[in-house]
C-alpha cells in the first residue's frame, strides 16, 4: 500500500480483522495484498450508499473511482496529513497493515474531521494496546452478541474466535451473574457508567472466573449501539481470600474445641470424684441392708444411674484428650478384626456390615480401649444414619500423607508428612448438609430428637490425643464417610524413640 500505512500488526484470523472494522466509527474496507476488496463494514455502505455487489472483489482503485463518480473526494494520507479544512464530502484515506491466516492485507479507513478516529489516527496503537493488555476487554451488541474480545479475554476463558462468533454474553456468564448483567445493561443504555462491577464468567473448561471491572455504553447518532467492558481476573485473589477465611474459621474452631476440651476435662474430673462418692456410699448401703427388696431396688437405681454418668465422664475425658491412655504398638487391622463382635452387636440385624481390612499395615502407637470407643461411636452413628437394609463398610489402610493432606480435616490439623494408618466407616445413609457437617463433631450436637451428643466429639478427642486427624465426607442421600488417621511407626521413628 502507498496510502500512508500505519504500523503493522498480527491477528489470528480474518474474522478478528472483521470484528475490528465492525466496531470502527468510520467507513472501512478490508483489502488483500493485491488491493482486492474482501469486506466492507456497515458504516461504509451507510455513508456512501453503495451495496456489496458494486464493490465485491473490485480493486481499491476501482472503489475510489466509484466514490469519485458519486461525488465523494478521497485524499490519501501521504498527500494530506491533516483533516482540518476538509470539505463535508471529502475523506482522508488511512491504511493499517494486518496479517491474518498467514496472509497480509490492510484495513482502509475513510476519515472525516468529525470522525472519532480522527482524534487519534494511530488505530494500530489502540489495537496493539487492547491485544496486549492483561485485562479482559469485551465489546458486545445490545442483544449480547460479541463484537470484539481481546487476547487476554480469550486466553483466560479459553474460547477461540470461531467459538466466540457463535456465542453471546449469556453463554459465558455464570448462572448467578445472569440477572445482575441484565440490570447492568438497563442502566448502561440510559447512559450511566457502571463501575466496580463484580461478575463471574464460566470458562470453556467449566471453571468459574471471578472478575471486577467497569462498563459503559457507546452511542451512535444518539442511540445506544454497543456495551464496552474491561475486567480484571481476580480469581486467584478470591481463592487466597477464601483460603484465609477458611484458615481463620478453622483456627477459631480449633480454639473453641481447645477451650471446650479444657472445660470438659476439668468438669469430668470433678464430676468423676463426686460419682465415686455416690458409688462408694451405695456399696456401704448394700452392706448394711436388712434384706429389704424395696431398698435393694432403690440402691440398684442409684448405682445404675451413677454408672451411666461415669460413662459420660469417660467420653468427656476422651473429648478433652485426657484420661488414662495406655499406648501400645499395634496393628490397626488386627485390632478392628478383634472388635468385630462388638461392632456387629451395635448395628441392627437388618443391615449389612462389611469389613475390608488391609494386610501388612505398619504398626501404630494406640490405646486399644480408646480406639474401640472411637470406632464404636462411628459405627453407631452410621447405623443411626442408615435406613433398614442399609449398608456399612469398615475398612483399614495406609496413606503416605504429603504437605497439605490434612488441610480438609475436621480441624485442619497441622501434622507432619509421613505414613498414616486409617480406619474408615462408610454408610449409604441419608448424608449431611454442609451446615450439619460443620457442627457434626461439636459436643452435644445432634440432629435427632434424643441423641448421645458426645459420640463424634469423643472420637475427635481420642484421635487428636493420638496425634491423628479426622476427615468427614458426606452428601445428601449418598451417605457419609468418616476417616480417622493415626501416625504409623516407621523404622526411623522407632529408632528415634529407642535412642
Amino acid at each position: 500500500m502507498q496510502s500512508g500505512q500505519l504500523a503493522e500488526i498480527g491477528v489470528s484470523s480474518f474474522s478478528e480483522v472483521e470484528c475490528f472494522t465492525k466496531h470502527l466509527s468510520c467507513p472501512a474496507l478490508i483489502v488483500d495484498s493485491a488491493n482486492k476488496v474482501l469486506h466492507a463494514n456497515e458504516d461504509f455502505f451507510l455513508h456512501f450508499s453503495l451495496d456489496l455487489p458494486k464493490i465485491a472483489k473490485r480493486s481499491l482503485k476501482d472503489v475510489l473511482t466509484i466514490l469519485h463518480e458519486n461525488g465523494f473526494k478521497v485524499v490519501e494520507a501521504m498527500e494530506c496529513r491533516s483533516l482540518q479544512g476538509l470539505q463535508s464530502q471529502c475523506y482522508l484515506l488511512q491504511s493499517l497493515s494486518v496479517f491474518f491466516d498467514d496472509v497480509q492485507g490492510s484495513i482502509c479507513m475513510f476519515l472525516r474531521g468529525d470522525s472519532p478516529e480522527a482524534e487519534n489516527p494511530s488505530i494500530s496503537d489502540m489495537i496493539d494496546f487492547l491485544e496486549h493488555a492483561n485485562d479482559m476487554v469485551q465489546i458486545v451488541s445490545l442483544d449480547g452478541s460479541f463484537l470484539y474480545v481481546n487476547k487476554a479475554w480469550r486466553k483466560i476463558l479459553g474460547y477461540s474466535i470461531q467459538e466466540i462468533e457463535k456465542m453471546a454474553l449469556k453463554d459465558v456468564l455464570a448462572d448467578y451473574s445472569q440477572d445482575r448483567c441484565d440490570n447492568f445493561f438497563e442502566r448502561l443504555v440510559q447512559g450511566e457508567v457502571v463501575e466496580n462491577i463484580d461478575i463471574s464468567f464460566q470458562a470453556k473448561d467449566g471453571s468459574i472466573v471471578y472478575a471486577e471491572g467497569s462498563c459503559n455504553c457507546r452511542f451512535r447518532h444518539g442511540k445506544p449501539y454497543s456495551i464496552r467492558g474491561i475486567f480484571r481476573d481476580v480469581t486467584e485473589r478470591r481463592r487466597i481470600q477464601e483460603a484465609k477465611r477458611m484458615v481463620g474459621r478453622r483456627l477459631r474452631k480449633a480454639e473453641l474445641f481447645e477451650s471446650l476440651g479444657l472445660m470438659a476435662g476439668g468438669i469430668a474430673h470433678v464430676f468423676n470424684n463426686i460419682l465415686m462418692i455416690i458409688l462408694g456410699f451405695a456399696e456401704l448401703l448394700k452392706a448394711r441392708m436388712d434384706g429389704s427388696m424395696e431398698l435393694q431396688y432403690y440402691i440398684n437405681k442409684i448405682e445404675n444411674s451413677a454408672r451411666r454418668a461415669e460413662a459420660l465422664t469417660l467420653q468427656m475425658l476422651a473429648f478433652a484428650g485426657a484420661g488414662n491412655i495406655r499406648m501400645k504398638r499395634c496393628n490397626l487391622s488386627a485390632l478392628i478384626n478383634e472388635m468385630k463382635p462388638l461392632l456387629l452387636s451395635v448395628v441392627q440385624k437388618s443391615k449389612v456390615v462389611e469389613f475390608h481390612l488391609k494386610d501388612g499395615l505398619p504398626p501404630t502407637e494406640i490405646d486399644s480401649s480408646q480406639l474401640e470407643q472411637a470406632v464404636k461411636n462411628l459405627v453407631v452413628n452410621a447405623d443411626e444414619a442408615t435406613r433398614e437394609m442399609g449398608k456399612i463398610i469398615i475398612s483399614t489402610g495406609v496413606v503416605n500423607a504429603k504437605e497439605g493432606f490434612f488441610q480438609d480435616s475436621v480441624l485442619d490439623e497441622d501434622l507432619p508428612e509421613g505414613k498414616y494408618c486409617f480406619v474408615e466407616v462408610i454408610d449409604n445413609g441419608s448424608g449431611m448438609t454442609s451446615k450439619v457437617m460443620e457442627k457434626a463433631f461439636e459436643p452435644f450436637f445432634t440432629t435427632k430428637f434424643a441423641g448421645r451428643g458426645l459420640g463424634l466429639s469423643a472420637t475427635l478427642g481420642i484421635v487428636r490425643g493420638h496425634k491423628g486427624a479426622v476427615k468427614l465426607e458426606s452428601s445428601i442421600e449418598k451417605g457419609t464417610k468418616v476417616s480417622i488417621f493415626f501416625p504409623a511407626v516407621t523404622n526411623s521413628a522407632a529408632a528415634t524413640q529407642h535412642n
